[in-house]
């Protein structure tokens, strides 16, 4: 009994013995050969592994070269110029995917057109309802059912009455000539303008105002001042908008039971307006950010860098929109416009971590700003990720679209910055001796 004892006891520490040499080799694959505290029992210090003293024991197992898991630095691959090919690659199939697939379709906010959010507590009949509204617009509508806490919801999407965009397009007419009106009544008061151009400008400003009351309504002018054709011009237009918002209303009531109705509504002059100035803020935005990097680091190269890296992250970004039916709208343009902020601040940091500083070499720095930089990506996710599953869950499509794209533009901006723009910077930096 007494050596069978013995045997099982050899061959428990024997068992524990190879344990601790497979972690070792595991954990710390090339840790120097050392000496380890020896426990009574001749056992090693990763003994603790099967003992309650483990807690108190793993700061001298991580002195003495455990856990330590050593990531290897890309950058010292020789390998590590073509890095930027996996950016290009991926820029041209986003491209591809908004110029030749899908694409991204612009909302109403762009487009202009009408969106009616219906909350309701009761099932609906779907054919119906399309049906009711079909009636009066005379289209299909594109109609989105969903669920949320707080009941189930529809938004129904409309274009413009055709009727009404027109009038809109006559009403600003309307207040042209109405302002160029005033500046020769002004004039002419003065002393500076003649009789026959105030009149001419009185004829036109009618002229246009009729012709605004007859597109809206069908009717006719009755006021025979300028100023008061055009309030009454102005009168007709929304009459007409609020009849025809009323008449929806009422179909969709006939077909829901609805707990509440909202109607949002964006006219094609002013979409057209969002548009362009969208575009501006964009381009705008990409020129200063060149600008300030070239004053800071007074190098063509960096600036490229900057630049690269803010389109790739865009156009990158814009091709995962076009996958995930994401639309162009007010709310992703300033997502973008803050996607270009994070690729300014990782750029920055990027360049001054590998041109400012010299000790190391331009590799070593690289791949220390890396680290940095994914802590600043990763709070950026995590922060914008819950953003997004909370609009999901609640369905509030601004703070998605939102979330969204900024949850795919910080995991872009990672891939575009570390594989784009660090090995430009690092090979700028080794051929200036940096």
């Amino acid at each position: 009994m007494a050596s069978s004892a013995i045997g099982c006891k050899r061959s428990t520490i024997a068992c524990k013995r190879a344990v601790v040499r497979t972690a070792k080799r595991v954990f710390n694959p090339v840790a120097p050969k050392k000496n380890l505290p020896k426990t009574k029992n001749g056992l090693r210090a990763m003994r603790p592994l099967f003992c309650d003293k483990w807690l108190s024991q793993r700061p001298v197992l991580q002195s003495q070269g455990f856990f330590r898991m050593k990531i290897p630095n890309p950058y010292e691959s020789q390998y590590y110029k073509y890095y930027i090919g996996i950016v290009l690659v991926l820029m041209a199939l986003a491209a591809g995917l908004v110029l030749f697939g899908p694409g991204i379709k612009p909302d109403i906010d762009l487009k202009g057109g009408m969106l009616i959010t219906v909350q309701f507590s009761q099932n609906v009949d779907q054919a119906k309802l399309a049906t009711a509204i079909e009636t009066v617009t005379g289209e299909k509508p594109s109609m989105r059912f969903y669920q949320s806490p707080t009941g189930h919801g529809v938004e129904i999407e409309l274009p413009l009455k055709p009727s009404l965009d027109q009038s809109d397009a006559e009403l600003a007419k309307v207040h042209v000539l109405q302002e160029q009106y005033d500046r020769a009544r002004i004039a002419f008061s003065q002393g500076q303008g003649t009789q026959t151009n105030l009149d001419g400008l009185t004829k036109q400003v009618l002229d246009q105002s009729a012709l605004t009351i007859k597109t809206a309504t069908s009717g006719q002018l009755k006021a025979i001042d300028p100023t008061m054709a055009v309030t009454e011009a102005e009168n007709a237009v929304a009459d007409a908008r609020s009849q025809y918002r009323q008449t929806l209303l009422d179909a969709v009531n006939s077909a829901v039971t609805a707990d509440s109705v909202s109607v949002r509504e964006v006219g094609s002059t002013l979409s057209a307006f969002f548009f362009s100035k969208t575009r501006e803020v964009v381009l705008l935005a990409f020129l200063l950010s060149g600008i300030i990097v070239f004053i800071v680091f007074r190098s063509l190269a960096a600036s490229f860098a900057v630049i690269f890296g803010a389109v790739a992250d865009i156009t990158i970004t814009a091709g995962i929109m076009s996958l995930m039916g994401i639309p162009w709208s007010l709310a992703t343009v300033a997502a973008l416009l803050m996607l270009i902020g994070f690729s300014l601040d990782t750029d920055v940091m990027l360049s001054s971590r590998v041109l400012k500083r010299k000790e190391g070499t331009p590799k070593s720095r690289a791949f220390d700003a890396m680290k940095t930089g994914f802590l600043m990506n990763l709070t950026t996710v995590a922060a914008f990720g819950v953003l997004a599953a909370v609009a999901i869950l609640l369905q509030i499509p601004t703070y998605y679209q939102i979330g969204m794209v900024a949850t795919i533009g910080g995991i872009v901006d990672f891939v575009a910055t570390w594989a784009g723009n660090a090995p430009l910077i690092i090979q700028y930096a080794e051929k200036k001796h940096l």
